[in-house]
């Protein structure tokens, strides 16, 4: 990618390995690859998700790019450990990305020149370096394959190369002073790199005796395979050119590592060829494997870019797997090719450690906990628990190592040394405590305890010690007429596709009185990777007063394109204190802890069933959820919107139910076993007028929004001045509202955001409404005017699917440079509309630039059925 992908690669991840070696008979490799965008700074269900995906993509070690920050924070160590751990466990091959050390290390005046020691060596430089892989090194982790930066061919080193160079040299010595054997590689360079290494060797070539492979990025633009071969040095198998720039310099049997390659949908760049079509591209990949990339035995790696978008927005044109984690036909076409075989990178020996691990409450198997044992300086080994809890891991050398287990949501084994000796196995068994996906640490005093955020400045706050369930102290907050909450969120990818997820909390009153508000609410939010809300279930406390320790219980299924979860504790009343304890967050296939004594419980049990509607009785939901309090228990709704709720021992429950699309209800005092129990969903709530239609609500991050709702690929609401630098004979300033300080932008770099957000809005049935808004639009490079385009839409009927035939729309505008107005009218069929502002990126332009300002929704003109009668 070009220079944005610098910023995402170097920050998320992290790599293994110890022995590099060359393809031989002893040896053999597979080159094929993918690059990653999750690692062990994420939910290890989600990290693990991505890399079984990984591996059934490339086969047995096959590679994957990663990346890691240099430096010795343990918290990054031990990321960059749990990654290696689960990389290992699927047996692929880790290729390090790594580039940026702290500020302090380069001069005051220019962040990409080293800082140079009094002898005007960058001893001090290389040292940080060695510092950074040692403490990599002590925890077991190592590095089979390093790649020093990202596409550094543009910018300050494009025009420097022999600084660049000379930074090679420095991180080159400081890493194999640790393991000579570390393949030591340069950036994978934007295109082929030909003409940058070229000029590299040219100014220094000295520095091609510590290079042990070389990087490139061979991307394509829709040129197919054989371009590059026959025609230029855009293509896929560019390496050709490489070689040849290379070979200048007396270097004749080059390793290459291509870290990233691929095809962006949409693209037409070159005239001369195909639009990038999902098919064609699969067509392109295979054969570029085939015919290029596999029998070159120059080529030890190829990492297409990439897996999935995982944190980021704005590259799922790129994406093997979409964002609701569907498989595009490039990923299941070469996923289905056969591979070659591959070897692991750290040596094998006779011995084997197998055991089993369960959980401490149920003794249930606990399976996906990765089982991980290692030696300092040497490397590790693991392997994943199956469904019953069992893991084997054979092959390993002798030795003494230290083993452990970990997985979120339980806790870790305590680390053990074991010897290895002999083809004897060794058992290792363990039991372990289930804790949940939230980090919860308690305190002793303080507003609130760590890992939470207030929603207000308030003191209405406090942390309580003489008032608890269980632990040591409870969270307290004192009603003061206002909405007051806190609220915690589970790490990044940490809810998968179809999957249910139970929260609980544990909730006593004293003096509540809710003078008509919320009361007490425990809200359950599935967002995206910003922490954007998708999907919403909340449940109350149904009495006022004076309550002792009661639960309150939500299940929620995870939405398609959900990544993380987030708990609200809030308190909206008039008088009267509550407090909070015991929270607990988990998958639902696994019952509450406060119910395990249920699930042990023996004789017979009773069931709940029934019908989920919507609104007015209109709709039978499929894949609501619903549950009862206080079991937890629960269902999802069938095709005709059923629900059967087994296994509930014999008394009263209050059956709640959500659904994605409208707001929750329940029903109290159930007795299980009872006549059918139908619930009926309402309306979600919807303001009476459009929400930060101005965007002047700037966010401090620019993907937050306010109000609106997001579809595809977008970015958020920002401020004038916003990329000033990026197109400056255009925008000198950086680009600028139509009105006011902020507005709404999507910009993209050599890669598209295609995509909307949208906002419900209560409104008078039938009335005449203009709809309006400013647009602008901005395309560099070729493409045709009209690759980049906004549009309005509008939703008369308030549904929330932009595909709906209901949706009123614009034609889709371009407005190169300058605010132009779109507008509408429209008469809303029912008590809501739906507004919808689309951005078009057509194809990766050098630069695709959208932006809309001064939203307005004006009542103009009253009911027509009005208007008759006064007529």
């Amino acid at each position: 990618m070009r220079k944005f992908l610098t910023v995402l690669c170097f920050v998320c991840f992290f790599a293994s390995c110890c022995f590099a070696y060359v393809g031989t008979p002893d040896k053999p490799n597979n080159p094929y690859g993918i690059m990653l965008m999750c690692g062990g700074d994420d939910a290890t269900d989600g990290m693990l998700l991505h890399f079984k995906l990984a591996r059934n993509f490339c086969g047995e070690w096959g590679y994957v790019r990663t990346g890691t920050a240099i430096t010795t924070d343990p918290r990054v160590i031990g990321d960059y450990v749990r990654t290696y751990a689960g990389l290992r466990a699927m047996h692929l091959i880790p290729v390090c990305t790594a580039f940026r050390l702290p500020r302090s290390f380069y001069e005051d005046d220019n962040a990409d020149v080293p800082k140079r020691d009094a002898d005007g060596s960058l001893t001090t430089f290389g040292k940080a370096i060695e510092e950074w892989a040692r403490a990599l090194y002590a925890k077991g982790a190592t590095i089979p394959y390093f790649e020093f930066g990202n596409e550094v061919n543009g910018g300050f080193y494009g025009q420097h190369p022999e600084v660049y160079a000379e930074m090679c040299i420095a991180a080159s010595k400081a890493l194999k002073r640790v393991d000579p054997n570390i393949s030591f590689g340069t950036a994978g360079m934007a295109g082929c790199g030909a003409d940058f290494y070229d000029a590299m060797l040219t100014k220094m070539p000295k520095v091609a005796k510590y290079i042990d492979h070389w990087g490139l990025h061979p991307y394509a633009a829709n040129h197919p395979p054989g371009y590059a071969e026959k025609l230029g040095d855009y293509g896929v198998e560019s390496h050709l050119w490489t070689a040849r720039a290379l070979a200048k310099h007396g270097i004749k049997n080059p390793v290459f590592i291509m870290t990233e390659t691929g095809y962006e949908l949409g693209n037409e760049k070159d005239k001369n060829f195909p639009k990038i079509t999902e098919e064609n591209r699969a067509e392109y990949l295979v054969e570029a494997y085939k015919r290029y990339w596999v029998p070159d035995p120059r080529v030890r790696g190829v990492m297409p870019f990439m897996l999935q978008d995982t944190k980021w927005s704005g590259w799922n044109g790129w994406d093997f797997i979409r964002e609701d984690y569907s498989h595009t036909p490039m990923y299941d076409a070469i996923a289905a090719l056969p591979k070659p075989k591959g070897s692991d990178f750290l040596p094998t020996g006779p011995c084997t450690v197998r055991g089993r691990i369960v959980d401490a409450d149920l003794g249930r198997p606990i399976d996906n906990m990765i089982v991980w044992m290692w030696r300092p300086n040497k490397g590790g080994y693991a392997a994943l628990t199956d469904s019953q809890g069992r893991y084997e891991i054979a092959g390993v050398p002798e030795g003494t190592y230290t083993i452990t287990a970990f997985r979120d949501g339980f806790q870790s084994a305590p680390e053990k040394k074991i010897e290895l000796r002999g083809n004897k196995p060794v058992v290792w068994n363990q039991t372990l405590k289930r804790t949940g996906l939230l980090v919860l640490p308690e305190a002793a005093d303080g507003k609130y305890a760590p890992g939470w955020t207030p929603t207000s400045e308030s003191d209405v706050y406090a942390v309580d010690t003489q008032v608890k369930r269980t632990g040591i102290s409870s969270q307290r907050i004192d009603a003061n007429g206002q909405d007051n909450a806190v609220w915690n969120i589970t790490n990044y990818v940490s809810c998968l596709p179809n999957k249910e997820y139970s929260a609980e909390v544990w909730v006593k009153t004293k003096g509540l009185r809710c003078g008509g508000k919320a009361g007490v609410v425990m809200q359950m939010e599935m967002t995206d990777s910003f922490a954007r809300e998708i999907a919403t279930a909340q449940v109350a406390l149904e009495s006022e007063g004076d309550n002792d320790w009661t639960p309150l219980q939500i299940v929620m299924k995870t939405p398609p394109k959900a990544r993380r979860m987030r708990i609200y504790l809030r308190c909206e009343a008039d008088a009267g204190s509550v407090w909070f304890d015991d929270v607990f967050l988990g998958e639902s296939s696994w019952p509450l802890p406060s119910t395990y004594a249920l699930s042990k419980a023996k004789g017979n049990t009773k069931s709940v069933s029934g019908t989920v509607f919507g609104p007015g009785r209109v709709g039978r939901l499929q894949k609501a959820t619903v549950w009862a309090i206080p079991t937890g228990k629960w269902a999802i709704t069938d095709y005709l919107g059923e629900y059967r709720i087994d296994g509930l021992p014999e008394g009263n429950y209050r059956i709640v139910a959500s659904h994605p699309e409208y707001a929750g209800a329940s029903i109290s005092n159930v007795r299980a076993g009872s006549v059918k129990q139908d619930i009926e969903l309402r309306q979600r709530p919807a303001p009476s007028e459009l929400q930060c239609g101005d965007f002047e609500n700037v966010p401090t991050i620019n993907t937050w929004f306010t109000g609106w709702q997001r579809y595809g690929t977008v970015e958020g609401i920002v401020s004038n001045g916003w990329h000033k630098g990026l197109i400056p004979d255009a925008f000198p300033n950086g680009f600028q509202a139509h009105s006011g300080k902020g507005f709404y932008g999507a910009v993209a770099g050599s890669n598209i955001k295609d995509g909307m957000i949208y906002q419900t809005i209560a409104v008078e049935p039938d009335a005449l409404y203009e709809v309006s808004v400013w647009s602008m639009t901005y395309q560099t490079g070729d493409g045709n005017r009209g690759d980049v385009a906004n549009r309005l839409g509008v939703d008369p009927m308030g549904g929330r699917d932009p595909n709906s035939p209901y949706v009123i729309w614009t034609p889709l505008r371009p407005s190169h440079g300058k605010w132009t107005q779109l507008k509408l009218r429209v008469r809303p069929t029912c008590n809501r509309m739906t507004v919808y502002l689309h951005h078009l990126q057509v194809q990766g332009l050098v630069f695709n630039c959208n932006f809309f300002d001064d939203c307005k929704v004006e009542k103009i003109g009253p009911p027509k059925k009005t208007m008759d009668s006064d007529e």
